[in-house]
């Protein structure tokens, strides 16, 4: 078809201009609330680096007017939320780059410098007064520079370095007078400089920078040495035991730990259980090179998860012993995160990878060989139920990207961020299941704090029906259905064969149809980051050439023994608008396709099924026995299925599976049929104006089976007044958050299943009522993306469908 469309010179920049200055509406800016709405580049410049989350708010670094230092901000994940914290400086709010964040006894604790006393200890409430310096260790303007904060015991626990000028652990309450060096407090020696500390249940695990091994509980009588010391103890000044300790990990109330001997097992992983017994290594690659794990340890289903460099690189699980310890995957990996009841990972920075924890489980999720992955000791970020992750393009191009994916190949994707102009993701953080990051460009040094948020559903607009006629040429413009701000596209699906759609600022349907039929197309409008904003359901009816004479029928349908998946087919009529309906699978739709489930297509029990459509005030129906529409007969136990009825007529087909193929001999009282061995016949009109229950028995060989049958049929008024017994309500529509609740009536002491289905007809959660009491409440999960879906109620003679936005 001719293209009726053509995009001019000026419209392209035009589209280009809005690309870059456009904010994506799924970007929230979170300015601070001491800065202008639109700061000048350098005011706020928030960093992620050392930003931690501590009871439900964000601590991090940003930058002020009166400073070019970063100081302590805060924000709860909304602007209003969002602030700069005081400090005690002469310059207004200055605490300059505050890091190691952690919670204790209500407030949050962190070392910043605010320019007078050094790097110390503060601690802060969340508030402007509540930020205060806990105590100046090393008093005056030098830094005991406060790290690692553990929480042990009711203690917090801490390596500073006091006025002997010495790093050695620190033991706070929260008050300047309970803040002191750990080893006055108890009066002992803790061995020497210390290095490195990790809490493990109420133990405190700490290396020295001799690489010595300790433990404390907080008493002197719990403080013990666990390994280390000289390599030769009558050389006490000689070479150590170990060259490197670091790496220090609490894993199941024990301790993991990298551990660098000389010469025996080199660099390898170790486990302690507190005692200097129990403090053993896991020889991987026994000899003088080891396995030379890195950072660091990450715990997930009862082991430990690392990466080893040696004999070569690969990731491995271990549960503490040589003999737990094995290879799930070859390759550098990275970024290692529990999701989902899986382990995550990067592999060699270009692989997304998942694993259950075996070899066998292990699979690739995406290949990002058109970038890398950054590595992040934290792991990748989990977020409202998704996987985030920040990829660095190929080179020329520059800039991060930010990655969601659900753990699957197709769920993998980029979140589009156009939030300033050429903006790019630097860092991103999680916070109460929401992800935070920071963007900026590479033309000023302007910054600023945003969060992800899902795309608004698409506003679902009414749309007029068509009408065409086989064989006579179509041509209509179609308006635009929503607004867009910028450069939008738009899509037709589902147009009956010989039309197509040229979409432009709304666009144009145009062909010869070819086919007769009412086709159900879905319009929508999707703006420049590929998210739907608008979209339309109608339907297009194409009447047969020289119109419809002949009387409405419904015909036999095309039936799938497979799948289940059937067409129902009609013929004559007057080209208008043909409904379908089969009560417990379908309500009325005019979609002849669908899927008889396969629960119903297993029971051996099942009835036909009554096939109805409707044109205008014309209803018609049939039986239809999907079982002997398979072949449902030859070989095993012989058996009675029920039989093929038509309620107009009172005919009646016996139906059997089974048997060994020689002749069957049936009885039927009340029903005339030509001899003892015909399957077909016709029920007494007095039987069916009065009816009761038949026995149908079928005897093959001496071997025999029964079917009680009920030869009511239901009138058409008593059918509408079944269907509209039924009251389906759905609790808050549009539906907000992960769950729709659901309430039933009409339908007591019935079965009912309650469907939650996309608008692909596919069924996303299902639920069943064995017997319905007179009012049912049920509520089915929404995982889905937001946008257009069915609730669909069903018992064994009503059906309902209601339409609900996410």
């Amino acid at each position: 078809m001719k293209h009726f469309f053509h995009i001019s010179l000026a419209r392209l920049w035009l589209g280009i201009v809005c690309l870059l200055l456009t904010s994506r509406a799924g970007m929230a800016q979170l300015q601070l609330t001491n800065q202008p709405v639109n700061p000048t580049p350098g005011t706020t410049r928030p960093s992620l680096a050392n930003a931690r989350v501590v009871a439900g708010k964000l601590y991090f670094q940003a930058t002020s007017p009166s400073s070019s230092n970063g100081e302590l901000a805060v924000t709860d994940g909304t602007a209003a939320g969002t602030s700069l914290l005081r400090s005690t400086t002469p310059v207004p709010r200055q605490l300059g780059e505050p890091r190691g964040f952690t919670e204790f006894n209500g407030r949050v604790y962190f070392s910043a410098n605010d320019g007078a006393n050094g790097r110390e200890l503060w601690a802060t409430d969340g508030t402007s007064a509540g930020t205060q310096l806990v105590r100046d260790i090393r008093p005056g303007a030098g830094d005991s520079n406060p790290v690692q904060l553990a929480v042990v015991n009711g203690k917090l626990y801490f390596i500073a370095t006091g006025p002997g000028l010495v790093p050695e652990i620190w033991v706070s309450d929260g008050t300047e007078a309970g803040t002191r060096a750990l080893s006055s407090a108890l009066g002992i020696s803790l061995g020497t400089t210390v290095r490195e500390i990790a809490a493990v249940g109420n133990k405190l695990f700490y290396a020295t920078q001799t690489n010595d091994l300790w433990v404390t509980d907080g008493t002197a009588a719990g403080t013990r040495f666990l390994k280390g010391g000289p390599l030769t103890p009558a050389i006490p000044d000689g070479p150590r035991y170990f060259a490197g300790l670091n790496q220090l990990t609490s894993y199941d109330g024990r301790l993991m730990f990298r551990g660098n001997v000389i010469p025996i097992y080199e660099d390898e992983p170790w486990i302690s259980d507190g005692t200097p017994e129990g403090t053993n290594v896991i020889d991987i690659v026994p000899g003088p090179l080891g396995s030379f794990p890195s950072n660091p340890f990450v715990y997930f289903s009862g082991r430990m998860f690392f990466t080893t460099g040696l004999p070569s690189a690969a990731l491995r699980a271990s549960d503490g012993t040589l003999a737990g310890t094995q290879i799930i995957k070859t390759g550098f990996a990275t970024n290692i995160t529990p999701f989902n009841g899986r382990l995550y990972f990067t592999l060699n920075q270009r692989e997304l990878w998942s694993t259950d924890g075996t070899a066998a489980g292990t699979q690739l999720v995406r290949d990002f060989s058109q970038g890398s992955i950054l590595p992040d000791p934290n792991g990748l970020i989990v977020s409202n139920n998704k996987l985030y992750l920040l990829t660095v393009p190929t080179f020329p191009s520059s800039g991060r990207t930010l990655w969601e994916s659900d753990g699957t190949t197709a769920g993998t994707k980029a979140v589009p961020m156009q939030t300033t102009l050429f903006g790019r993701a630097i860092n991103a953080i999680n916070l109460n299941d929401q992800v935070l990051f920071t963007s900026g460009n590479d033309f000023s040094s302007d910054v600023q704090l945003f969060k992800v948020t899902p795309p608004a559903p698409p506003t679902v607009v009414s749309f007029p029906d068509r009408t065409g006629t086989v064989g006579e040429y179509y041509f209509q413009s179609i308006a635009s259905i929503v607004p867009s701000s910028g450069p939008a596209s738009y899509q037709m699906a589902g147009l009956p064969p010989g039309l197509v759609f040229d979409g432009g600022s709304g666009g144009l349907i145009g062909g010869t149809p070819t086919t007769a039929g009412v086709y159900s197309v879905t319009y929508s409008v999707t703006n420049m980051f590929g998210i739907i904003i608008g979209i339309s359901y109608f339907n297009f009816i194409i009447n047969p050439a020289g119109g419809g004479s002949a009387a409405f029928a419904l015909s036999a349908p095309i039936y799938d023994c497979g799948s289940g998946a059937f067409t129902l087919r009609t013929s004559g009529g007057n080209g208008s608008l043909i409904e379908y309906q089969i009560p417990g699978i379908t309500d009325w739709t005019s979609n002849p396709v669908g899927i008889i489930p396969t629960h119903i297509r297993q029971d051996a029990n099942s009835m036909p099924l009554m096939l109805r459509a409707r044109q205008g005030g014309t209803i018609v129906g049939m039986t239809f026995n999907f079982v002997t529409a398979c072949g449902g007969s030859g070989g095993g136990t012989l058996q009675l299925l029920a039989p093929t009825y038509n309620c107009a007529t009172g005919a009646i087909t016996f139906n059997t599976s089974g048997g060994n193929g020689s002749p069957i001999t049936f009885t039927a009282p009340g029903i005339q049929r030509a001899s003892a061995t015909s399957n077909t016949g016709t029920v007494e009109a007095g039987l069916r104006a009065d009816p009761k229950l038949i026995v149908i028995s079928a005897t093959q060989n001496g071997v025999s089976a029964t079917y009680t049958f009920n030869p009511a049929c239901l009138s058409l008024r008593q059918a509408a007044e079944l269907e509209n017994s039924l009251s389906v309500r759905v609790l808050g529509n549009p539906v907000v958050g992960k769950q729709v609740d659901v309430e039933i009536s009409g339908a007591e002491g019935q079965p009912v299943t309650v469907q939650l289905i996309d608008t692909q007809g596919r069924p996303l959660t299902e639920e069943v009522i064995k017997q319905a009491t007179k009012t049912e409440r049920r509520t089915l999960p929404m995982n889905g993306a937001p946008g257009v879906y069915l609730v669909r109620v069903n018992t064994p003679t009503q059906s309902q469908t209601i339409k609900i936005m996410h």
